[in-house]
């Protein structure tokens, strides 16, 4: 099987969502850019690696001395993970995607299925991205042009300088870290997006059945009124199924990348943290940069984490407004329409639907305050020391 069969969706366009598209140049940009793009990144770790080898062995009792390089570093093993997970599960990333985009066009027929709204968030997050990258640009060339001989930097040999020239460097290393971005976001903004979609169909399927009760209560004395009823909820039923078995997919296919994602990204908070602490008052520049990078990865955590608690939020509300439905209409409705009501509450209280990578931990809000929690007992132990 050709390469571009293989790793379609581990490209770095975001078509993830266009399992049938058949350009041919999308199949040739497909098939050159991910070995480019994998050699690129792998070429960077080693050299990152090496360089933070020598720095811990030149300065092994001054940890301050090689922070900046394990930074550099840091990103890059992250990176190789997930273009290997997406270049492995690329046939299940198909299938899944496939069976979402089925799910959207049964949906779409909803006019409740609030996609506008969507749009809006997609559109803000990748403004917000895009403006990190251009902020991680002028970095880069801050760098490489007053700061040429940094050991994390190519321009470190001085024979690179003399005949490659700064400007080449500068390309490399800015390809090197908007490719580390893109394939950064695929494990925690990606599957985000995922939830965040399917916590719109929950959504939908709320306002569904408000609108279900709000019929019957018209109909249910009309000879048909029962029937149309049990018809109806059956197929909120067979939807809920459907949203409940692809964000299980979701979570097996996008879980162990959230995992590794968060810890890194954590990681990456304190360690920048602690740099700038240490930085503000020997270097204030410096320090300005290690917190531009601090509020960059508090950024992406958090929008992360607040785009998949939303499936948590609107699967509680989907489940409170049945129940409420239920109580206020329990006398009137025959068993045959309780067991259908109740059956489907049950099916809801016992999912608990919502972002779980691996099963580990449930992805809400209130995750959020103890990352808070947790970095701000970090900072206070280095303001101490």
């Amino acid at each position: 099987m050709c390469i571009y069969l293989q790793t379609y969706y581990s490209g770095l366009s975001f078509n993830w969502c266009c399992p049938n598209s058949t350009s041919c140049l999308s199949k040739i940009l497909h098939s050159i850019s991910i070995p480019f793009y994998f050699c690129l990144i792998v070429s960077n770790a080693m050299f990152q690696g090496f360089q933070l080898f020598q720095e811990i062995l030149k300065n092994d009792n001054n940890i301050h001395a090689y922070t900046t390089n394990l930074i550099w570093f840091s990103t890059s093993p992250l990176t190789i993970l997930i273009l290997c997970h997406l270049f492995f599960k690329s046939e299940q990333l198909l299938s899944f995607f496939t069976q979402w985009r089925r799910m959207e066009i049964r949906f779409m027929s909803n006019s409740n299925l609030d996609l506008a709204n969507a749009r809006k968030v997609k559109y803000f997050i990748i403004c917000i991205l895009c403006i990190i990258d251009l902020a991680n640009w002028i970095g880069i060339y801050w760098f490489i042009m007053f700061r040429p001989n940094e050991s994390y930097l190519l321009s470190h040999f001085e024979f690179i300088r003399i005949n490659i020239g700064l400007p080449l460097v500068t390309v490399y290393h800015l390809l090197v870290i908007v490719t580390s971005n893109i394939y950064v976001w695929h494990s925690d903004i990606l599957p985000g997006f995922i939830f965040h979609r399917a916590s719109l169909f929950l959504r939908s399927l709320e306002l569904n059945m408000e609108h279900i009760f709000c019929e019957w209560n018209r109909d249910h004395k009309m000879p048909q009124g029962s029937a149309v009823f049990e018809m109806r909820m059956s197929e909120m039923c067979l939807r809920y199924e459907m949203v409940s078995k692809l964000v299980n997919q979701a979570n097996q296919l996008f879980g162990a990348l959230m995992i590794v994602n968060h810890g890194t990204v954590l990681f990456m908070i304190c360690v920048m943290a602690y740099s700038m602490l240490y930085h503000i008052h020997a270097s204030p520049i410096d320090a300005i940069i290690y917190f531009s990078g601090f509020s960059t990865f508090a950024l992406l955590l958090t929008v992360g984490h607040l785009l998949a608690a939303k499936l948590h939020s609107a699967a509680l509300s989907l489940r409170s407004t049945l129940s409420s439905l239920k109580s206020q209409n329990s006398v009137q409705l025959t068993k045959k329409e309780f067991n259908v009501a109740f059956t489907l509450l049950v099916r809801l209280q016992e999912d608990q639907l919502a972002a779980r990578p691996l099963n580990l931990y449930t992805v809400t809000a209130s995750n959020l305050l103890t990352f808070t929690t947790l970095i701000i007992t970090y900072v206070i132990v280095l303001l101490q020391a």
